[in-house]
């Protein structure tokens, strides 16, 4: 476990969101995809150089046409609140948008259900 397999976890993780799909990492093991996320995230959450870094990447997928942005989690009266996760919003084309969840768990980003609790 490297920086060169988190930065390919972190690459196919924001090519899968810039098309507005949950991050298939199937061909990394959990072992590696737990450590790549407990490296970035503390007990409040994303270091912030590696969200702005992550925003990034998922920009640079999408085109320049996906976008991750802050959500407040007080929107989402549905969701088990958490400090040590990122609630974000991401939006693509078309001003399509999905709220995010990531966070250091299996796996590690979410789209939860619009309706009710989901992962």
């Amino acid at each position: 476990m490297n920086g060169t397999t988190d930065e390919r976890i972190y690459d196919k993780a924001a090519a899968a969101l810039a098309a507005l799909r949950e991050p298939d990492l199937a061909e990394f093991s959990d072992a590696e995809v737990d450590a790549a996320m407990d490296r970035v995230f503390t007990p409040v959450g994303p270091r912030q150089e590696w969200l702005d870094g992550f925003r990034r990447r998922v920009l640079d997928a999408g085109d320049g046409l996906t976008r991750l942005e802050d959500a407040d989690p007080d929107d989402f009266p549905y969701l088990e609140k958490s400090m040590a996760v990122a609630y974000q919003r991401l939006r693509g084309p078309s001003g399509r948008s999905r709220l995010l969840v990531m966070g250091p768990f299996q796996p590690p980003f979410r789209f939860p259900a619009p309706d009710g609790p989901g992962a």
